[in-house]
């Protein structure tokens, strides 16, 4: 990739997490790899462990502690409904029936625009499986560490995908936990990525009120920047 293209699509990104607040609620976005942000790619074998798993993202000790939980609401395939991905038979597996938009606003903090999204997708983690091997208060970093590893797969994926992303940490966990029908003792909130198309009126004004440079190499733009 050549910086211009680089450049160019760290743009695009930022652009398009600036429109989160503008998604339009009656677009439909395509059944994609995007709802498997956090899925299995094969299996490795390492010294003293024996088999391990292979993720999309890396993870501390390839012990992959975050499960997905997509919020559907208006996605080409899938029935509205909250569902958790599986790994092991990499498919989505249903919650709940109920439609996700009329409980997301509550679910991300009062953060209305959430609602708006085709979907969301919840990030939680299972302490007790990176424990046995990192049984010490550094595992937190590890948990920091695959979360951003995990949500920006999440955002190159929408930008590839010409679609809007964003990222939310001011959920209200304990109803998150009852939605997601999870035991928090065991297994905790993160925070939640999500996915829409923002209208073409806030796409094309967000785009004139920016002054890009597509021949400036990626240099030169930090220099600009600072």
């Amino acid at each position: 990739m050549t910086p211009e293209l680089l450049a160019r699509a760290v743009e695009e990104n930022e652009l398009r997490d600036e429109l989160v607040d503008q998604l339009s609620p009656a677009s439909t976005v395509p059944e994609s790899r995007i709802v498997y942000t956090c899925g299995a790619v094969g299996f490795a074998r390492a010294a003293g462990v024996g088999k391990v798993l292979m993720k999309t993202s890396p993870s501390g000790g390839s012990r992959h502690l975050i499960e997905a939980y997509p919020c559907i609401m208006n996605v080409e395939g899938i029935e509205p409904g909250i569902y958790h991905y599986s790994v092991r038979s990499h498919e989505l597996e249903l919650v709940s029936r109920i439609n996700p938009r009329d409980r997301m606003s509550e679910m991300c903090g009062d953060q209305a625009w959430t609602a708006n999204a085709s979907v969301v997708l919840f990030y939680t983690a299972v302490i007790e499986r990176p424990m046995w091997k990192y049984p010490t208060p550094r595992l937190y970093r590890f948990i920091m560490a695959d979360l951003g590893h995990l949500s920006q797969s999440f955002y190159l994926l929408a930008t590839w995908l010409n679609l809007n992303a964003f990222f939310v940490g001011a959920l209200r966990e304990q109803v998150v936990e009852e939605e997601l029908r999870i035991d928090w003792t065991r297994e905790i909130v993160l925070g939640a990525s999500g996915l829409g198309l923002a209208t073409p009126e806030g796409l094309a004004r967000e785009r004139a009120e920016r002054a890009f440079e597509p021949t400036l190499h990626i240099e030169q733009r930090f220099e600009h920047a600072g």
